[in-house]
């Protein structure tokens, strides 16, 4: 199969703009989280005489909390599909520079993370494959990967396990301190998905220029792809 080389650069800007928007959205959300974890602990020391305010609050805390969590969701989604189109040209571009012997097909690059349990490692290891043939195409299985990667895989996985864990007990939880716990883990998700979106937006603007600054790209020519 022949590959032809295309820049990165125009998906890559629309990605990051994306990206950093979601890392706004998580500082936003951190206040929110902040303000309805003051409320739960009022709602938690409740008495008579205060009890029409504390509830007025709360409804109110619930309220924008609610609405703060849905611009996420959509962009997320439409994240998702454009990460997914930029590993797969990324993929495509790095056979079209010269790189051959690759594991990972531009296919498989992006159908990994749709394998239970394989995509606990397999989407790292295409990216790592990414970035080294990115760097260096005829010579890129002696190619270190950076720090930046196992960092950023590192971040994704603990955001998965953190929401996966916030979704079970959200269904369920009614008691002020159940709810304190699903907090908890709102605010860490938070704290975690700010920087797994700034380092995501480095790491796809280093690999554009990687790739962008390797001799005449446009010209290089396709090669079979032999993974």
């Amino acid at each position: 199969m022949e590959y032809t080389y295309r820049s990165l650069d125009s998906r890559t800007t629309w990605l990051c703009r994306l990206l950093y928007m979601l890392a706004a959205m998580d500082v936003v959300s951190l206040f929110g989280n902040h303000y309805q974890r003051t409320v739960l602990r009022r709602v938690a020391y409740m008495t008579a005489d205060n009890a029409e305010a504390i509830q007025a609050q709360a409804a109110s805390s619930d309220f924008w909390t609610r609405l703060i969590a849905i611009p996420p969701v959509g962009l997320l989604l439409v994240v998702y599909v454009l990460a997914g189109m930029w590993i797969h040209r990324a993929a495509a571009n790095t056979r079209a520079l010269g790189a051959s012997g690759l594991s990972f097909t531009p296919g498989w690059a992006v159908g990994w993370h749709f394998i239970p349990f394989a995509n606990l490692v397999k989407p790292y290891q295409a990216m790592s494959e990414i970035w080294r043939a990115s760097a260096d195409p005829y010579d890129w299985d002696r190619t270190t990967a950076p720090r930046e990667l196992p960092l950023w895989w590192g971040l994704w996985l603990a955001t998965c396990f953190i929401g996966n864990a916030m979704l079970r007990l959200s269904l369920h939880a009614e008691k002020v301190d159940e709810l304190l716990t699903v907090n908890t883990l709102s605010i860490a998700s938070d704290l975690v998905s700010l920087p797994l979106n700034l380092l995501f937006a480095h790491i796809l603007i280093r690999i554009a220029d990687m790739q962008a600054s390797q001799p005449d790209p446009a010209e290089a020519p396709g090669l079979a792809a032999t993974a």
